[in-house]
């Protein structure tokens, strides 16, 4: 697939849902019912004017070649640029460890591998327009690792807060797993 090609129109064709911010699992509009604003990052930034904008969804990318994921995110990054946003306020986070899963695994890309693979296309795409948030070095003192495998996370007690599909995605980040990484994603940010 050549997404340098891609028209901006054709990205409007991919499904997007709205959910209720009160009961997650309910979808309140989907496709042409969800306002651009939610929707496109252009039309989003020039909604909401933040002053800081953080981007992560690496994940989504695993089975891509690094080729495409940094065309992806030079896309991004240059969206962010245009819009005016100082480098020091633009953060891009990579995808970290794996997620505990109830039984069989439904992503199988989700190895050490594509995850390095799609953080050094983020990088490569970032250059000294965004920063970068290593989340798999960021995480890698992490209590909720094995030390012994770089990405597989100790399971916790009780349920992991993944539910439904998630529950075997080894991607999504839930219960502890997503307050030790929401910890030390905050703390960056804060600092001056």
């Amino acid at each position: 697939m050549d997404l340098a090609n891609i028209s901006q129109d054709s990205l409007d064709k991919i499904d997007t849902i709205q959910r209720d911010p009160e009961n997650n699992h309910k979808n309140i509009g989907v496709n042409d019912q969800v306002p651009l604003c939610k929707k496109r990052l252009k039309p989003m930034l020039e909604a909401h004017h933040p002053k800081r904008i953080l981007a992560f969804f690496g994940d989504n990318l695993l089975g891509a070649s690094e080729a495409e994921i940094k065309n992806q995110f030079d896309r991004l990054i240059k969206t962010v640029k245009d819009y005016g946003t100082d480098p020091r306020n633009c953060y891009i986070m990579t995808p970290t460890y794996e997620m505990d899963v109830l039984e069989k695994r439904n992503v199988p890309a989700k190895n050490l591998a594509n995850t390095l693979k799609v953080v050094k296309a983020i990088k490569a795409a970032a250059g000294n327009d965004c920063q970068v948030i290593d989340s798999v070095e960021l995480m890698s003192d992490s209590a909720l690792l094995l030390q012994t495998q770089l990405l597989k996370r100790v399971q916790s007690e009780g349920m992991s807060g993944c539910l439904g599909p998630s529950g075997n995605d080894n991607i999504h980040v839930c219960g502890e797993a997503a307050k030790d990484l929401a910890g030390r994603v905050c703390g960056l940010l804060r600092q001056p």
